[in-house]
């Protein structure tokens, strides 16, 4: 309500609060009703105060021409007319009566039909309610957190924590192994985790909350959260704009971080003190793995509405730089790649710049995890519940984003109409080159592969185990030798062997004599016995000396010796049955490609493949892919995803341990089927599906 008809006059709980950053000043306009926010520059907060209900329009520009500020009573009266549609001015007695049944039909509408959640898709948001009296109420008890020697103690565990954390990382690591590793996690552990990540967290967003309130803040929001389908809580600090030293506002951005890590420090200790195991330990495992530096590190990107982007919103003094900057980069990409004539957005010299910086890294970073969130979702439903879940759940997310879907197609269709203009407008040589690109597109064959490196091992190989202990004392070959079949290989030595060996056959010449002897004495029934003690000695020397020959190891087929470094086997001592040797086909070897990307599972036996050995890059070979491993790993390469295998003639370039490039044909395609599919491989859509 007015003094006088005709004289705006700002309502009584609107705060004008003075910011100062590099020498400028502007102002911080909050309305509690609402709590909402505004910035304004000095001569609008001029014509803000002068509205004091007294005043008309032109009594107004009179009173500011007299304190130096020229303005015309017009100009006032629609920045008035701007003032009264933001709800900064006093309203009649009629107009409030107004806005209060609007506001009762609003809030009927919203109960008969509620929201399912608030904010966007990534960013869904569920209020407790006000907690900013519960926070007053207790503030008083948790001042001391406020005080330099809090400061100066955190610090100081901080210390500790990464002390420990360094000093013992291998026993950190090993606690988490035997607590949260798939084969030793248990449904306690897991509700452990949970409860635990859930307490951190919220004391992380009271933490800010706590912070807002000492520099005399309000705090009306508290809640839960999924940020990116991932749960959190979530504390409304937005009335930290409204501070005027930056310091204050930068201290109520980190303070969540801080007691955070506080209490991660505090874990670091009681786990070190603490028995493995026992429910203090894992309570301690669990809330430094979700409050540990790794977190906070995670919480600091500023791409994302975290803490590190309000800390840099605060820092560079650019209210809602998110939003701002996302607009600003639509419509540069708008005006620059679509050719669409749009009114570019309020900015300054310095804040487009960050504008284009930040809008171009925030969209490709929300992009790239946007997607790769929709394919695992669908992904994950696809293999749950079959195709059903997979369309099921792709019409559900096209339900929540049909907004922005309509947004897309609206900016296509218009690119469209844009680019056929522009077509018309273009000249006979340009229009005959643009259909000749794209004949080539559509026209041009192009075979569609899946490449990858290769590693070369041997073909059926065999190991050459020793058949009685002893030491090895002789070797006939060296690694990448050719043997035939029987060729001796090493030569086990056993004295204790050789010594029964000359013991039996001593015993069988004195068996012998003593027969003769007993034969020319006429005793035949001695002379049978020692016939008979002598056989049963022929026979026990002829079993060492098989036990003799056997420890002279033999091919039992042609191959390569493949064992390296062979020559260290000499003086070794060696029990039945260790493998000395390893021998593998001569003639041929097997080639083991590693494929990744988006074809790597669409390879089958048949395929052409083609391989060239770095060994040999002037003589390539193709052949047919023998068999496919769709689980298997190359280890000698690093990793992989689906194994190859191809088995080709032995030669100086394809010897086991060589390594290479191969490509596997998948299909026929154009060009233009073959950009696409290289720009699928970097997404590998078909293994999240």
């Amino acid at each position: 309500m007015s003094d006088r008809a005709g004289a705006p006059r700002l309502r009584s709980d609107i705060s004008i609060v003075e910011q100062v950053y590099r020498g400028e000043t502007s102002y911080v306009v909050k309305d509690h009703a609402a709590q909402k926010y505004f910035r304004f520059g000095s001569t609008e907060v001029r014509v803000m105060r002068a509205c004091d209900g007294t005043r008309t329009p032109a009594e107004i520009a009179a009173f500011l021409a007299q304190d130096g500020l020229r303005i015309s009573a017009g100009a006032v009266e629609s920045f008035a007319r701007t003032l009264t549609n933001a709800g900064f001015l006093e309203r009649d007695l009629g107009e409030r009566t107004t806005l209060q049944i609007e506001r009762l039909r609003a809030e009927r509408r919203e109960r008969h039909r509620p929201a399912l959640f608030r904010g966007e898709l990534l960013r869904m948001r569920w209020s407790f309610g006000d907690p900013d009296e519960l926070l007053a109420r207790t503030m008083p008890k948790l001042e001391w957190m406020f005080t330099r020697w809090f400061v100066v103690g955190s610090l100081v565990a901080f210390v500790v924590y990464l002390a420990l954390l360094t000093a013992r990382w291998n026993e950190f690591s090993a606690a988490l192994v035997s607590t949260y590793s798939f084969h030793n996690i248990t449904f306690a552990n897991i509700l452990v985790l949970w409860v635990t990540g859930a307490v951190v967290i919220l004391v992380h967003e009271l933490g800010h909350g706590y912070a807002c309130k000492h520099f005399g803040g309000e705090v009306h929001e508290l809640g839960f959260m999924l940020i990116y389908f991932q749960p959190a809580f979530y504390c409304n600090v937005s009335d930290a704009w409204s501070f005027p030293e930056r310091r204050a506002r930068l201290w109520v951005t980190a303070a969540g971080g801080w007691i955070q890590l506080v209490m991660a420090s505090v874990a670091a200790i009681v786990w070190w003190g603490a028995v493995p195991g026992t429910f203090v330990a894992n309570v301690a495992v669990a809330t430094m793995l979700v409050g540990g530096a790794s977190t906070l590190l995670t919480n600091a990107n500023p791409l994302l509405p975290l803490d590190g982007y309000f800390a840099l919103t605060d820092w560079m003094e650019i209210p809602n730089l998110r939003l701002r900057a996302l607009a600003h980069f639509r419509w540069w990409m708008r005006r620059t790649l679509l050719r669409l004539e749009e009114p570019e957005p309020a900015a300054t010299w310095r804040e487009r710049r960050v504008f284009l910086i930040y809008g171009a890294l925030g969209t490709a970073y929300i992009s790239g995890l946007f997607v790769f969130l929709v394919f695992l979702l669908v992904g994950w439903a696809r293999g749950a519940f079959g195709v059903i879940g997979g369309v099921t759940t792709a019409l559900l997310l096209a339900m929540l984003l049909r907004k922005r879907i309509a947004g897309w197609a609206r900016a296509i269709v218009l690119a469209v109409r844009a680019r056929r203009d522009a077509l018309r407008r273009m000249r006979r040589p340009a229009r005959i080159a643009l259909v000749i690109a794209a004949l080539i597109l559509l026209l041009v064959p192009w075979t569609l592969t899946s490449s990858g490196s290769f590693v070369v091992g041997s073909v059926d190989a065999r190991a050459v185990s020793a058949a009685d202990s002893g030491v090895v004392g002789q070797l006939f070959v060296g690694e990448g030798m050719r043997v035939e079949a029987g060729t001796p290989l090493v030569r086990v030595i056993n004295r204790e062997l050789e010594r029964s060996a000359l013991a039996a056959s001593r015993t069988v010449d004195s068996l012998a004599v003593a027969e003769s002897a007993a034969r020319s004495a006429g005793r035949a029934g001695d002379a049978s016995r020692l016939a008979a003690e002598r056989a049963e000695a022929e026979g026990t020397l002829a079993g060492i000396d098989r036990r003799l020959a056997d420890l002279t190891l033999r091919a039992t087929a042609p191959g390569v010796v493949l064992t390296p470094h062979a020559e260290e086997l000499l003086g070794r001592r060696v029990s039945a049955g260790d493998t000395l040797l390893t021998l593998a086909a001569a003639d041929s070897v097997e080639l083991r490609i590693a494929l990744a990307g988006a074809g790597a599972t669409r390879v089958r036996a048949g395929q052409v493949v083609h391989a060239i050995s770095f060994a040999d890059l002037d003589t390539p070979w193709s052949a047919q892919v023998a068999d496919v491993a769709t689980s298997g790993v190359s280890r000698a390469l690093g990793g992989g995803v689906v194994e190859v295998r191809v088995r080709r003639p032995i030669g100086d370039a394809w010897r086991p341990g060589a390594v290479g490039e191969a490509s596997v044909e998948l299909a026929r395609s154009n060009v233009l089927g073959a950009l696409w599919w290289n720009a699928r491989q970097l997404l590998r859509v078909d293994l999240l599906l």
